[in-house]
């Protein structure tokens, strides 16, 4: 008998016989201490310590009574059964240390109100410090990785990741922009392109054009400085839009065979399963260098239980060099697209009004000349030659 454990229970008994009056001076002879006492029709009940019901059984069996025990409280039942079963024990312990050692993995990253496109670039950025599910989380790791998503000022204006309980929670605003205007140097604008003024909008400076009036390329349209009414310089540096219509030709040459470098159609996939922040398996074949690639990590669940694992996917679209063969109608619509480009790469703002397209075909592919009459701005704070000085 575990003595032991009996000892943190109380005990509640049944003595039957002749005379229980003998059986209390037996016990309070042997030192066995009794409570709650009850006479009852053929002999008496009573509590004692789960210690002393081995003792008591033995007074009974000594003195011809009969011993029924009627009530065990306390934890010493739950105990014996503990005891009983080792695998309990073992599990539970085993439990304490898996807390202990996977206390720092991480099991499951919340990006609250972030959005799919947000989540997919934030979920890149992490895995680039080695944060996804399963790797082991360090202040310093999550610290470098917060420094890192607030370089990237078109998604988050301020972002911070807290980590606890294996989860790691992101909250973060919205960026947004405010236009600072740099002080304005002491300068002048001058014409990129000749054309006729449609609209003077000059924020600083004096306006030396005004709205259709012809300029030549190079022409000072707003000055930096001016007399007063005693003569004396005034200095203001010029700033604005001064938008003019111009009239401008772009020639370009789309070849019949062209090589160049594109996709060629097929794609790889590759797939690697990470288990506690160490990757299983070699991934398979390594993919082309010189391809297209997107990789995306996805956590492991099962059901609705995160996992300390995750899938990392790579895609590829390989690219080779290929000859491609155009008719005269593509290279002659290239041809016109690349001088619509170069237009456009010259004055980002241009409003075409009209344009005059010439081809001209060669041996080995299509010209085109297209000349366009536009409105853009062509005010340019290009450095002052000796005319423009004398001008101003």
């Amino acid at each position: 008998m575990k003595q032991g454990i009996w000892g943190l229970d109380r005990i509640t008994f049944r003595i039957n016989g002749r005379d229980p009056q003998r059986f209390l001076n037996l016990a309070s002879r042997h030192g066995v201490r009794l409570f709650h006492l009850r006479r009852e029709e053929d002999g008496l009940s009573a509590s004692a310590p789960g210690n002393s019901r081995v003792r008591i059984e033995q007074l009974a069996v000594q003195g011809g009574w009969r011993f029924s025990l009627l009530e065990r409280r306390g934890p010493g039942l739950l105990t014996e059964r503990i005891a009983a079963r080792p695998g309990l024990i073992a599990g539970g312990a085993l439990f304490l240390v898996l807390l202990q050692c996977f206390g720092q993995l991480l099991w499951t990253i919340d990006f609250g109100g972030l959005g799919e496109e947000q989540a997919y670039r934030l979920r890149t950025l992490l895995a680039g410090y080695g944060i996804y599910e399963g790797a082991r989380m360090e202040e310093k790791t999550l610290e470098s990785a917060r420094q890192a998503a607030l370089q990237q000022s078109d998604l988050f204006g301020w972002i911070t990741l807290n980590f606890a309980g294996g989860c790691l929670f992101v909250e973060s605003t919205e960026a947004r922009y405010q236009e600072l205007r740099a002080e304005v140097p002491l300068q002048a604008l001058y014409a990129r392109e000749a054309g006729e003024i449609t609209a003077m909008n000059a924020e600083s400076g004096f306006a030396a054009v005004r709205p259709g009036q012809m300029v030549e390329q190079g022409q000072m349209l707003v000055g930096s400085v001016r007399p007063d009414h005693d003569g004396d310089p005034v200095y203001q540096g010029a700033s604005g839009e001064v938008v003019a219509r111009v009239e401008k030709s772009y020639t370009s040459f789309q070849p019949f065979r062209q090589e160049t470098e594109i996709l060629t159609g097929a794609c790889a996939t590759q797939e690697e399963l990470y288990v506690l922040g160490r990757p299983l398996g070699n991934g398979g074949p390594a993919l082309e260098t010189a391809a297209e690639r997107i990789v995306s990590w996805e956590p492991v669940r099962l059901g609705r239980l995160s996992l300390p694992a995750c899938i990392r996917f790579e895609s590829a679209w390989p690219r080779a060099r290929r000859i491609i063969v155009h008719s005269a109608a593509q290279a002659r619509a290239l041809a016109r697209r690349a001088c619509r480009d170069a237009l456009l790469a010259e004055f980002p703002d241009a409003v075409v009004e009209a344009e005059t397209c010439r081809w001209q075909t060669a041996g080995e592919g299509e010209a085109c000349t297209v000349t366009y009459r536009f409105c853009a701005d062509i005010a340019t704070p290009a450095p002052p030659t000796a005319a423009n000085a004398a001008e101003n």
